[in-house]
């Protein structure tokens, strides 16, 4: 496992990302006589970091096709550049490209209201979008389309347009959908409509649709975690208030959830690097510290070999 330090006063103020299939992105800020100052710092996998830009806000995007948008310059004066893994960076128009790039979803939410309805929840591969929405009142319907056409519909069970349900464009060009729910909630989907455990979809790169009923974690009270799949399985990061014991990691096997690191993890931040192979996460030293620092920590999931 790496565990980063990021040296000279930096802090992370937003969550990390992938930058390559082995280093990491961290928007961070520190204090200083000026006020504070912000940076995209890298982060290689022998732990130590890099300040990579100076940025004038924690302001970005990352598009679908893993462009990095970025603000340089003054706050007064902003300017919004792409910047690349060579550490090469190009101006764009304006630096409002950054606040389009982040309500893409939004305007096409809205700009496809009239073929679909409105959907819960959206994602984008950048030419494709997959969208959720209600189709009846226990049912619901996920929905695969571009700008010309509608790719693919599938009616599931449920009234899952009304739970919190994930989104995710994944870098084979697949999507993810999957139910973040209670267990009371889990319970009553089960007795309705069938559903064994966390109601996950996956739709292929190549178009075809699959329910994937990942088992319930059984010590899982209240909903509050993120789900990925790797190249060796799937991995889940939980936390809750009510019980430090089960916060963490935990990898699905052939027995279902097993916890591979107890931490005061932040579910949000659980990220798979493009290869499958490796994970980010972000972590609390102390539990009891809602607002304390962070900790970057990330780990390799494929053996040397893979």
């Amino acid at each position: 496992m790496s565990e980063f330090q990021l040296g000279d006063g930096w802090l992370p103020s937003s969550d990390s990302f992938w930058v390559s299939n082995t280093e990491i992105g961290v928007i961070a800020q520190k204090g200083g006589a000026n006020g504070v100052s912000y940076g995209l710092l890298t982060l290689a996998q022998d732990g130590s970091s890099e300040l990579a830009l100076p940025l004038a806000d924690q302001g970005h995007c990352i598009t679908p096709d893993r462009r990095f948008l970025l603000r340089t310059g003054s706050r007064s004066a902003p300017e919004a550049v792409e910047w690349r893994v060579d550490r090469t960076t190009t101006p764009l128009e304006s630096p409002q490209v950054i606040t389009l790039c982040k309500s893409q979803l939004a305007k096409a939410n809205r700009d496809n209201e009239d073929r679909f309805g409105r959907q819960n929840v959206l994602a984008t591969d950048g030419t494709r979008f997959a969208g959720l929405l209600a189709a009846g009142e226990d049912t619901s319907e996920i929905v695969l389309y571009d700008a010309q056409d509608i790719l693919g519909r599938w009616k599931i069970a449920g009234d899952l347009w009304r739970d919190p349900v994930e989104a995710v464009a994944r870098p084979d060009g697949s999507f993810l959908f999957y139910a973040d729910v209670g267990a009371r909630r889990q319970a009553e989907l089960k007795d309705q409509f069938g559903y064994e455990g966390i109601p996950t979809f996956v739709i292929s790169a190549d178009g075809d649709f699959e329910m994937r009923d990942l088992p319930w974690p059984g010590w899982k009270k209240v909903g509050n975690y993120k789900i990925a799949e790797s190249r060796v399985g799937w991995l889940l990061a939980a936390t809750s208030r009510r019980n430090d014991a089960i916060d963490g990691l935990y990898h699905l096997g052939l027995d279902g959830w097993r916890q591979i690191r107890k931490t005061d993890v932040l579910p949000e931040t659980l990220e798979i690097s493009p290869d499958g192979c490796r994970v980010l996460w972000h972590e609390r030293e102390d539990a009891a510290s809602a607002g304390g620092p962070r900790q970057i920590r990330s780990a390799t999931l494929c053996r040397s070999d893979d």
